[in-house]
């Protein structure tokens, strides 16, 4: 079966003929968001304050997927220069890095926060798109952790 038939066929089984339509606009948002430029984790990045959806790279892979309502608060102040009790990538890299145990809740030192700071500026980059809409940008961001799995994926929230 091809996927436009399967999707035909959820959409009969659903009895909704939006589905396929949807399915349409958030494969459409996805492809905007992985093709848009990619930008290093560095202050003079030109990230607007506006609402919107967000990947970060490691190498060519997407490692987290979020969510805002302000991109440059997010991406240049609490994921780059924050902590981990204010970032959820923060504390996932504290774990995949081997500063903190898998699980750990702890604080961090400035000196391990500023490893993960340096790690993101040196081996990370991010592409977003803005998105006012706030229920818009939530089912953006869980379609795209839904198909691309991000190994650093945070707790969903709805």
């Amino acid at each position: 079966m091809e996927a436009s038939e399967g999707l035909e066929e959820l959409s009969r089984l659903a009895d909704d003929p939006a589905l396929l339509e949807r399915f349409e606009y958030y494969v459409d948002r996805l492809r905007e968001l992985l093709s848009s430029p990619r930008h290093r984790f560095d202050p003079a990045s030109p990230v607007p304050e506006l609402p919107g959806v967000y990947v970060v790279r490691r190498g060519d892979e997407v490692i987290y997927v979020g969510s805002t309502g302000n991109l440059r608060r997010r991406l240049l102040g609490d994921h780059l220069r924050g902590n981990v009790e204010g970032s959820w990538l923060r504390r996932a890299l504290s774990w995949d890095l081997g500063i903190a145990p898998v699980g750990a809740r702890a604080r961090l030192s400035r000196v391990e926060e500023d490893r993960i700071s340096e790690h993101l500026r040196m081996s990370c980059t991010f592409q977003y798109i803005v998105e006012e809409d706030e229920r818009k940008r939530v089912m953006i961001e869980h379609f795209a952790i839904a198909l691309l799995s991000p190994r650093l994926a945070s707790p969903i929230r709805l």
